[in-house]
């Protein structure tokens, strides 16, 4: 703790060991000001520093509701898009019907309830997050499509559930473009949908059943 300095000739030993240093800096306070909250990042003005946090939470911000309209507008249908509920409301199988009740307040069967009721137990599965929240409808959306998450059970489900999209092609059309448009908002599956087994069929070839196979998987 001994500094040694040379100044004029001299040398100098410094015992440094009591020494305390202080830093005085000016408190910030500018989020107690009644104009700290803006309503825009406009409001800012041209001369006010906006931060990238702030930045980044408008983009967020934005992102959030562009594709909450556009999960809204899926939903019922818009333009050549038939609608995820007109989709669902020609599916076959118990977990179609179930996303259907989720969704919709449709009837379920009685393989379909039972679904319901693991599903909502599980909050880790059913549970709405973020932007799903601000409304009730985008709440239903939300555990409608991670109900389609679900894989399918065995080989027998996972047939019928290609041989009645493949049989129709109004329903192929548009199950494609629903999977098109979740994969172009978000990014590619983490799982096989269905369309694997569609190109299968148009080839004659006999259906591969693979693990995980679902009719809507997530995304990465």
């Amino acid at each position: 703790m001994i500094r040694e300095i040379e100044d004029g000739g001299k040398r100098f030993r410094i015992d440094t060991t009591p020494q305390v240093l202080g830093l005085e800096c000016p408190e910030d306070v500018s989020y107690e000001r009644d104009d700290a909250l803006k309503p825009s990042v406009s409001a800012f003005g041209p001369t006010r520093f906006v931060s990238a946090s702030v930045l980044a939470a408008k983009a967020k911000a934005f992102d959030d509701g562009l594709i909450a309209a556009v999960d809204l507008a899926a939903q019922n249908g818009a333009g050549s898009f038939e609608g995820k509920a007109a989709l669902l409301a020609k599916l076959p199988g118990d977990i179609a019907s179930a996303a259907r009740h989720l969704g919709t307040g449709a009837a379920a069967t009685p393989a379909a309830a039972n679904l319901v009721q693991d599903f909502l137990r599980d909050e880790r599965r059913s549970k709405p997050l973020g932007f799903y929240t601000w409304s009730p409808e985008l709440e239903r959306i939300f555990r409608q499509d991670r109900m389609m998450q679900t894989e399918f059970a065995g080989e027998a489900d996972f047939a019928a559930a290609a041989r009645a999209i493949h049989a129709s092609p109004e329903l192929r059309s548009t199950y494609e473009a629903w999977m098109s448009l979740n994969e172009r908002l978000t990014n590619p599956f983490t799982r096989p949908s269905l369309r694997s087994a569609l190109s299968a069929l148009d080839r004659g070839a006999p259906l591969a059943f693979e693990r995980g196979v679902a009719w809507a998987p997530p995304s990465e």
